[in-house]
């Protein structure tokens, strides 16, 4: 069974398809949920950005992402590992 980095990495869609873990969807695929979520909360994004003047970046709205991302990924693997308990 592949570990929990290569399920995410591929769920993420940051492998080739000969390099994604067997089985595993890529859930950013183009016109999936995520994709679609990801693209509006990008879109906010550079809204924001426009209305604080910020140019293309604001590192405080950097932060924020940064942490959804890690609070994402560990959500994701606790939960992995409650799968894996459960076999």
């Amino acid at each position: 069974m592949e570990n929990f980095a290569e399920i995410y990495e591929t769920m993420l869609g940051l492998h080739t398809p000969e390099a994604s873990a067997p089985g595993v969807e890529d859930a950013f695929s183009e016109g999936s949920l995520c994709q679609r979520e990801y693209d509006r909360m990008r879109d906010a994004y550079e809204r924001l950005c426009s209305r604080l003047g910020a140019g293309d970046e604001d590192p405080d709205l950097n932060t924020m992402v940064d942490a959804m991302e890690a609070i994402q990924r560990d959500l994701c693997e606790r939960m992995y590992h409650c799968g894996q308990t459960k076999k």
